[in-house]
């Protein structure tokens, strides 16, 4: 829900169904259907590019294919790049390796940027070039961040606590300055907990 897109969604974009592969390439290979930060931050971008330009699942997964095999970037869409449409191929765009054409030969067309807001919010690692830290939602100087080592990326507010678990204080304990005073943390932080993750409870 964090990715505004349904769990069924999700499913198709990073777990193999039994008719067809998915188009992304899991960080943690395990039968179990777990979705790692980094399987997060990619899906951010199918959404994107989904939505945007209506670019297919199967184009998605040879753009996948092709800078893995060809290239060894493992987790494209979860590193500095820029995505591009023209007709119905896919141009991406590395922070190192320029334009690489992914899903077919370079023709003489007007790209169509597939534009990633979330990009602006991320933070990479500079050894990996992977994205680290994904700040989700800032309000009144309070920021909401997902962090690829804790938690796998749970939403994660300055005291340490997760959205979920202020969330939970101020539904049990009756309000905000409770929920606060029970968790030793400010108002303010619980406030934007609170209306965050109700906001993603009820799909807005």
């Amino acid at each position: 829900m964090y990715a505004n897109a349904s769990p069924q969604l999700i499913s198709r974009w990073v777990f193999d169904r039994s008719d067809r592969q998915a188009p992304l390439r899991r960080e943690i290979d395990s039968k179990e259907k777990i979705v790692s930060f980094l399987d997060f931050i990619q899906c951010l971008s199918v959404r994107q590019a989904r939505n945007q330009q209506g670019v297919s699942l199967q184009k998605i997964r040879l753009a996948v294919d092709y800078l893995y095999d060809k290239h060894g970037i493992e987790y494209p869409f979860a590193q500095p790049h820029e995505l591009f449409k023209f007709e119905d191929q896919v141009v991406y765009k590395h922070h190192k390796l320029g334009y690489l054409f992914v899903t077919g030969k370079e023709k003489e067309q007007s790209l169509m940027p597939i534009i990633q807001p979330h990009l602006k919010q991320l933070t990479f690692d500079l050894k990996t070039g992977l994205a680290k830290h994904y700040t989700i939602r800032k309000e009144d100087g309070i920021e909401i961040v997902m962090r690829a080592e804790s938690r796998f990326g749970e939403p994660t507010m300055p005291s340490g606590y997760t959205a979920h678990t202020l969330w939970d204080a101020v539904r049990i304990e009756g309000g905000y300055e409770q929920g606060a005073r029970a968790c030793g943390v400010s108002v303010d932080e619980v406030r934007v907990a609170f209306q965050f993750y109700d906001s993603l409870l009820r799909g807005s």
